[in-house]
């Protein structure tokens, strides 16, 4: 393993790439990042919120090397807005697509879902039960946007 400083540097590196919508840097970073590190570390590394910015943005590209190196379809974020949703939000149907052929679910979530950070998963499970999800209603979160950039 690498000095901790460079570590940290190359993980911005990686940020910096996702962010700026450079798909070839990324792939580059990311493709020797995993070749240099453990399966765990390289699912840290590859962090929820980096494919969530790029759904947000409506990135397609970078979107789709995330996925390509495993970042998962159905993270969510805080509010749990799901990736998918954030997706429609943005208006870009190759984001959309790309995320629907990589096995996003059309369902609004109803926790947070973070692969790469388990214990963050079920936090919001017992706010759901207890009604307060009836609030945040699935048209409202981006299920009516997907319905019409994909006619269904």
């Amino acid at each position: 393993m690498a000095h901790p400083e460079v570590e940290r540097e190359v993980s911005k590196a990686i940020n910096y790439a996702a962010y700026a919508n450079q798909p070839q840097t990324l792939r580059t970073l990311l493709g020797h990042y995993k070749q240099t590190h453990t399966k765990q570390e390289f699912l840290e590394q590859l962090d929820f919120t980096l494919v969530l910015y790029s759904c947000k943005r409506g990135a397609p590209d970078t979107t789709h090397v995330l996925l390509e190196y495993g970042a998962h379809p159905n993270e969510t974020d805080n509010k749990p807005r799901s990736c998918l949703q954030l997706a429609a939000r943005s208006g870009d149907a190759a984001t959309v697509k790309a995320l629907l052929d990589a096995g996003a679910h059309l369902g609004a979530p109803q926790y947070k879902q973070h692969r790469t950070r388990p214990e963050h998963d079920g936090y919001r499970r017992g706010l759901w039960r207890r009604g307060i999800g009836e609030l945040m209603p699935w048209r409202r979160l981006g299920g009516g946007t997907i319905r019409t950039l994909f006619g269904f």
